[in-house]
């Protein structure tokens, strides 16, 4: 069975798990405060002003909390895309193929049977158990769009 990886291609993941979601501490509002008021006493300069916008524009603790969420809904939807597989078979059921939701092709077996068919036979029975998983992985594109739906912050 093949891996999935095209010949030469980089297997390696810049993330080897789950990212962990940031979680404000308690006080979180209180240290953005005490923040400000601590700059009023620097001298104004570009850094004190590059500073003020910061303190100013940091995320409220809503913001943090829907980032996280959406973190968490994208490692699931993330989860889902890298594992899902879908098989297809010929009518007869002499070929199988499994491919990935890129639609890749993962494995094809064929069965006992198959040494019968022609070289013809059977690349038609390939393309149809190819077609067959191709459908199969259409039909479950909108399980994927629900998912991905309020991703990015803005609903779909």
């Amino acid at each position: 069975m093949s891996d999935g990886r095209r010949p030469g291609e980089d297997s390696s993941n810049p993330i080897a798990g789950p990212v962990q979601p940031y979680e404000a501490d308690e006080d979180y509002e209180e240290r953005l405060a005490q923040g400000i008021e601590a700059l009023e006493a620097l001298p104004r300069d570009d850094d004190w002003e590059h500073t003020r916008r910061v303190l100013e524009n940091a995320p409220s603790r809503t913001e943090i909390e829907a980032a996280a969420q959406a973190l968490v809904q994208a490692q699931e939807l993330l989860a889902a895309l890298t594992e899902a597989r879908y098989t297809g078979f010929d009518p007869d059921r002499l070929v199988k193929v499994v491919i990935d939701t890129g639609g890749r092709i993962q494995d094809v077996e064929f069965d006992v049977a198959a040494v019968r068919l022609g070289a013809r036979t059977a690349a038609e029975a390939v393309q149809e158990a190819w077609l067959a998983a191709e459908a199969q992985r259409d039909a479950d594109s909108a399980r994927f769009e629900e998912m991905s739906r309020g991703l990015g912050g803005q609903e779909r």
